[in-house]
């Protein structure tokens, strides 16, 4: 029996590319005007790789300086999400599953809140996570078990879905967690990924028939 299920948020519930470009647009023109060591080349390849991986991790993998990181953040406290971007249509299926729901997130407090604030998803979940660098986050193994242990989730009715093979679905596997990767991309296969892999949200269910209400049967069959 699945009980619990601990989602991610970015590229798997929502469509991180869907930020508006007046909303990235100054993130990424704040980084370049602080910056005093990396070519345009690290630049761009930064920028790319901010939209598919956690920007923390491409602000340590590039070096990016205080004066960066700072100038970027007050780009961010001062986006505004409210009525741009909205979930992905098969989030309705996960939604309606009768089960409990978590949302752990990694990225910088304010600006995820206000993502989690403008998708207006937060009656959803029992507890939602954030784990914020900026804030000693520990990374999500560590927000795992201290949900586990709060709420006393047996391992084995558990589900971790996400998009992020080096992030919850690592942290999922560590743990013996059944781990489901969303792969909307279809990145090629590699070593150590999820023990499931899915194109959709709402592709997952003949896997897990115990899922199934009428709830999620309409939405699995309306999200296509």
């Amino acid at each position: 029996m699945i009980s619990a299920l601990f989602l991610d948020l970015d590229d798997t519930i929502f469509p991180t590319r869907s930020i508006p470009d007046h909303i990235s647009r100054p993130f990424f023109q704040a980084i370049r005007a602080s910056n005093k060591h990396l070519t345009d080349a690290d630049l761009n390849n930064a920028e790319q790789a901010m939209w598919n991986s956690p920007i923390h991790l491409v602000f340590q993998q590039y070096h990016f300086t205080e004066e960066m990181i700072s100038g970027a953040l007050s780009a961010l406290e001062a986006a505004n999400l409210t009525g741009l971007i909205k979930p992905y249509p098969d989030y309705n299926f996960v939604r309606n599953l009768p089960c409990e729901k978590f949302l752990i997130t990694s990225g910088f407090t304010q600006f995820q809140k206000k993502k989690i604030r403008a998708l207006n998803i937060s009656s959803h979940f029992r507890e939602i996570m954030i784990d914020d660098p900026l804030l000693d986050g520990k990374g999500k193994r560590d927000a795992f078990d201290r949900l586990i242990e709060k709420y006393q989730i047996q391992k084995k009715e558990i589900l971790v879905i996400g998009d992020n093979p080096s992030s919850e679905i690592e942290a999922g596997n560590e743990l013996g967690l059944t781990t489901i990767l969303i792969d909307r991309r279809n990145t090629p296969p590699g070593e150590g990924l999820a023990y499931y892999t899915f194109p959709t949200l709402s592709a997952m269910i003949d896997a897990f028939p115990d899922l199934r209400t009428p709830n999620t049967e309409a939405s699995s069959q309306s999200a296509g």
